[in-house]
């Protein structure tokens, strides 16, 4: 035994390692073969579902025949033309379009809701407008309701409202003319006065009869009428 060992022992003594054959040698894995692939199963799942919608219908409709009379039984034409027909908004008299699909009632609502969101219909609504901005302690606005006009009914002035609706903005009045007057001449065409050069005499004169002018006006309104009586003052 000790002989053979080392007989089998010394075969791979003097082979090099990278000569060395695997510890898989010799073993051979089994092909698979595979199956391309065919219809027929895709073919039978669809009939088996048409044969079962089929079913289901024909069930449905044999119990719907039972239960219900003949006239009261739905009548898929009918109800096709009544969904084709479209309905008129009583507000901005436009037909409502509903779209098929879904529960009935919950397609007609969502199809009000588009409507009544469109711009067409907004504008046949009638809104309410905020409260006029007069005063409503004018004299005036007494005197118009009592004749029976109303500020907020956004109607104009007279019998018929065929007026004004808003008051006549004031303008500020800065010349001293007449209402309706107007200048003939333009404020460019004035003309204006030249100061006069006055000459050294002249400018004498002016500077005392304006020192005697104002003398005078002190007198007025500070003298004492019985002093200047008895001390003389002129």
């Amino acid at each position: 035994m000790d002989s053979q060992g080392r007989a089998d022992g010394g075969l791979y003594d003097n082979i090099p390692l990278h000569k060395l054959q695997p510890f898989s040698a010799g073993l051979h894995r089994r092909k698979v073969n595979f199956v391309p692939a065919s219809d027929s199963v895709l073919k039978t799942t669809t009939a088996s579902n048409d044969s079962t919608s089929t079913t289901s219908r024909s069930a449905a409709d044999s119990y719907l025949n039972i239960v219900l009379p003949k006239e009261a039984q739905p009548d898929p034409g009918g109800a096709t033309e009544q969904q084709a027909s479209p309905r008129v908004c009583e507000t901005c008299k436009l037909p409502i379009i509903f779209q098929g699909g879904g529960e009935p009632a919950r397609s007609d609502s969502a199809a009000r809701k588009a409507h009544e969101a469109g711009i067409v219909h907004q504008f046949c609504v009638t809104h309410s407008h905020p409260p006029s901005a007069l005063d409503r302690s004018r004299m005036g606005l007494a005197v118009l309701s009592s004749h029976g006009w109303d500020p907020d009914s956004r109607r104009g002035l007279g019998a018929e409202g065929q007026g004004i609706i808003n008051p006549i903005k004031p303008s500020p009045k800065s010349d001293k003319l007449g209402i309706g007057m107007k200048e003939t001449l333009p404020a460019a065409a004035k003309v204006e006065k030249k100061k006069k050069i006055l000459s050294a005499k002249e400018a004498r004169r002016h500077a005392e009869n304006e020192k005697r002018r104002h003398q005078a006006l002190m007198n007025q309104f500070h003298g004492n009428p019985d002093v200047t009586k008895y001390l003389g003052g002129g």
